[in-house]
């Protein structure tokens, strides 16, 4: 009896062992498989649901002498010019290339062609000389980590209109002894894009990405027009690039650049330097005793 007991433990213990090795098996491998289908159905993508992804974009921050702090956003094939402290946008996406301007505090917009906006810009003056034709150099900017070519051109005269067209009104003895821009290659963006940064920065001539420009006075004075201060990535949802819906359409620019406020200080001011110099100007009326 005492050895039919012995048995019998014996194989009690096998039985439990083995329930045990089975248990153990069975709950990891149905802990892998709930690991397995989390990484396979990442949240919000299970059922055939879609996960959108960020856009990761080249972010160039500058500081701008007429827009304050800005940010151009460059992603693949499509731009985003954010400034006025995030009031004011200029948006350039496929598939038409309109750029739209739009005002988010006031709701406004308006909007132009790419190849009209790559000429006409904002509406300033137009610019009496070209970057090209100076003397170049090639540098390593160790603060934005970026090649730069560097344009010296010599100007050497009065100098009202383009890149500075306010700084030197008040000066009028003062002329422009040189005009020293700097630009980078390093971030390569599509045809339609440069037309887009020529028409921000109101040069036809440009070549790469400005990073900065300044003038410098035959008394020694230097002004910085718009200087980079940081260039790297970013994260951007897909709507980032959607199109402001409800905005009221406006004709001209100055309405949705200038707030409410300027426009009503400096109205007569802006509206005449912001003009189309695309179109003709219109005819005067002639007299009835001519």
């Amino acid at each position: 009896m005492r050895a039919l007991s012995r048995a019998l433990a014996i194989k009690l213990a096998y039985y439990c062992l083995t329930l045990t090795w089975l248990t153990g098996l069975l709950g990891c491998t149905w802990t892998i498989g709930l690991q397995g289908q989390a990484l396979a159905h990442p949240k919000g993508a299970r059922d055939g649901d879609k996960v959108k992804v960020g856009d990761k974009v080249t972010v160039v921050c500058q500081k701008n002498l007429y827009m304050g702090p800005s940010k151009l956003y460059l992603g693949d094939d499509r731009a985003k010019l954010v400034t006025h402290d995030g009031t004011v946008a200029l948006l350039c996406t496929p598939p038409d290339w309109m750029v739209v301007i739009y005002r988010t505090d006031q709701k406004l917009q308006t909007q132009m062609p790419i190849k009209t906006w790559a000429i006409r810009g904002f509406g300033l003056m137009p610019p009496q000389q070209s970057m090209t034709g100076g003397a170049t150099s090639t540098t390593m900017d160790e603060k934005l980590k970026v090649i730069c070519t560097t344009t010296n051109v010599p100007i050497n005269r009065p100098y009202y209109e383009g890149n500075d067209p306010m700084m030197f009104r008040s000066t009028a003895r003062a002329t422009v002894k040189n005009l020293i821009q700097k630009t980078t290659d390093a971030i390569t963006v599509s045809d339609n894009i440069r037309s887009f940064i020529k028409g921000i920065y109101n040069q036809q001539s440009i070549q790469g990405i400005p990073l900065e420009l300044t003038n410098v006075a035959s008394d020694g004075r230097i002004s910085t027009i718009y200087n980079t201060v940081a260039i790297g990535d970013e994260i951007v949802q897909p709507n980032f690039w959607d199109r402001p819906n409800n905005y009221k359409q406006v004709p001209r620019i100055c309405d949705v650049f200038a707030s409410q406020k300027d426009l009503n200080t400096y109205g007569n001011l802006i509206k005449s330097i912001m003009v189309d110099k695309t179109k003709p100007e219109p005819k005067a009326k002639q007299s009835k005793n001519d």
